[in-house]
């Protein structure tokens, strides 16, 4: 009877296991405005907003500036080249969310 209820329980924790294991953070697309980590939300340097991203993400990472929030992008190589082309306007970013960062896997200008 013991062994029965050992195995049992032995299965139990392994398909809870196997279930949870799999867990990730859900992909969503959320829209805001392209600056820098660096800055947030207030650009320091004179000029434009699309100038002071791009000078700043070359020592910072992009952000994804929304109402509520400040998001730090992290993005592969491909992906910054993107961001590069949307500094300082509006875009569609599509990626998972972990805190305040959001690992980048889509980049597209607001609709």
């Amino acid at each position: 009877m013991r062994t029965m209820r050992q195995r049992l329980g032995f299965w139990t924790v392994a398909a809870v296991l196997a279930a949870t294991s799999g867990i990730s953070a859900a992909e969503m697309t959320i829209t805001g405005t392209i600056g820098d980590a660096m800055c947030g939300r207030m650009h320091k340097m004179e000029g434009s907003a699309e100038a002071c991203t791009r000078e700043c993400a070359k020592h910072a990472d992009y952000a994804l500036i929304t109402k509520d929030k400040v998001y730090r992008l992290k993005a592969n190589d491909k992906l910054k080249a993107q961001l590069d082309k949307v500094a300082g306007h509006e875009a569609q970013i599509t990626g998972t969310e972990k805190g305040d960062v959001l690992q980048v896997t889509g980049v597209h200008g607001a609709m």
